[in-house]
């Protein structure tokens, strides 16, 4: 189904009022990562060579794989609440 561009707009708009509104920055999450066009296992993408991962940085070409991870500490000002990750 095609959007028309008012309900585009309408939809964007409403992402935009959820992010501000109800979604509250905890903390800056750190990646680190790697890509290769080898398709591996578990135990031998963690032995990886990852390197910090920042912003903007480039992947995905036909059959490119990323091994991304990150270690999280969830802030005692989110005791109790629910938390979500929002990757973009």
């Amino acid at each position: 189904m095609q959007l028309k561009d008012e309900w585009r707009r309408r939809i964007e708009k409403w992402m935009r009022v959820l992010v501000k509104d109800i979604y509250r920055p905890l903390a800056p999450i750190e990646f680190s990562g790697y890509t290769t066009f080898d398709r591996l296992d578990y135990d031998r993408a963690v032995t990886g060579d990852f390197k910090p991962l920042h912003t903007g940085d480039r992947w995905g070409r036909e059959w490119e794989y990323l091994w991304a991870r990150a270690a999280i500490t969830i802030p005692e000002a989110a005791d109790g609440k629910r938390v979500v990750m929002r990757l973009n």
